[in-house]
């Protein structure tokens, strides 16, 4: 018996999978570039006179960790599935 690679069955035109890659890559392209505003912006934080104790900056931080948390927890959970599934 020869060892040869198993045919790729085609992927299907309305694959879900293929729909959401394509929104999110779009999506983490937007947060990337408004990342890039925001630090241009925080340059102008160094000229504040409450930049080391501000509660905008904290605050911000905060939600921004909190939220990129969620992303790679949800990752994490989704990866799961694509191992569980290999």
């Amino acid at each position: 018996m020869s060892q040869g690679c198993e045919a790729t069955p085609p992927i299907p035109a309305d694959c879900p999978i293929l729909a959401n890659r394509d929104t999110i890559t779009g999506l983490s392209r937007s947060v990337v570039r408004a990342i890039r505003r925001i630090k241009q912006d925080l340059n102008a934080c160094d000229k504040c006179p409450a930049s080391e104790n501000c509660v905008v900056l904290r605050e911000f931080n905060s939600q921004i960790s909190a939220a990129i948390q969620e992303i790679q927890d949800e990752w994490d959970l989704a990866s799961a599935v694509i191992r569980s599934a290999e």
